[in-house]
């Protein structure tokens, strides 16, 4: 070891303040994986945002085709008859 420190030219403290530095390096380039890591798992995914919106979707359809049996009625009807609703308001 202190052959390749003679062959490089640098003193034995200025080898230690190297392996210093590349520690922190390392160091510090893990803790920025980690970091971007963690706030990469904080966004939801595509497929994770749409699912709200397919089961409200769903549930709405649900919501829908129940009404409209109980008043015996077809989509259009419902429609214009949920409009009347909302223009009354």
């Amino acid at each position: 070891m202190k052959n390749l420190i003679r062959l490089i030219g640098l003193a034995p403290s200025e080898l230690d303040s190297i392996s210093r530095l590349r520690l922190v390096r390392r160091e510090h380039q893990r803790a920025v994986s980690e970091i971007e890591a963690f706030r990469d798992a904080e966004k939801p995914s595509p497929s994770a945002r749409a699912k709200p919106l397919a089961k409200a979707k769903t549930e709405f359809e649900q919501a829908q085709a129940k009404l409209r049996k109980m008043l015996g009625v077809s989509n259009e009807r419902l429609a214009e008859i949920i409009e009347q609703t909302k223009e009354d308001k």
